[in-house]
């Protein structure tokens, strides 16, 4: 049981970490953020666009991000971008991480399949180093 809960947190963390670099690559402009644009052409296992939509309904939530419109499928949001929260957020230089780069630098250079472990690892810092702030 504990494993489930565990892999649950690392696909939220990757999860997150692409909605971010799907954003920074869009910002400033609002978007039509779709959960298909996030897992498409990716192998992550167990990641549906449900969830996906869950993780994105968590950053609205947190005030991550900012959005109109949900689908009433769950799978679109509509003029979605960051917020100025998650600008900030993505702007700084966690101390926990590695010097020199911001959350927005270090997430665009994991958001790869050869980094999705280390994207997750990076969404973990910056939004725990966020919240002991």
């Amino acid at each position: 049981m504990w494993d489930k809960k565990v892999k649950n947190l690392q696909m939220f963390n990757e999860c997150v970490g692409l909605i971010f670099a799907h954003l920074i690559d869009n910002f400033p402009n609002k978007i039509i953020l779709r959960c298909s644009d996030i897992i498409e052409g990716k192998q992550l296992e167990g990641v549906t666009q449900e969830f996906v939509s869950e993780c994105i309904e968590f950053l609205y939530d947190e005030g991550f991000i900012t959005y109109y419109e949900k689908s009433p499928d769950g799978t679109m949001f509509s003029f979605a971008r960051l917020s100025l929260k998650g600008l900030v957020v993505l702007n700084s230089v966690p101390k926990n991480i590695e010097k020199g780069e911001s959350a927005a630098q270090l997430i665009k250079k994991n958001a790869t399949s050869a980094g999705w472990g280390v994207l997750g690892d990076v969404v973990a810092n910056i939004l725990t180093a966020w919240v002991l702030k």
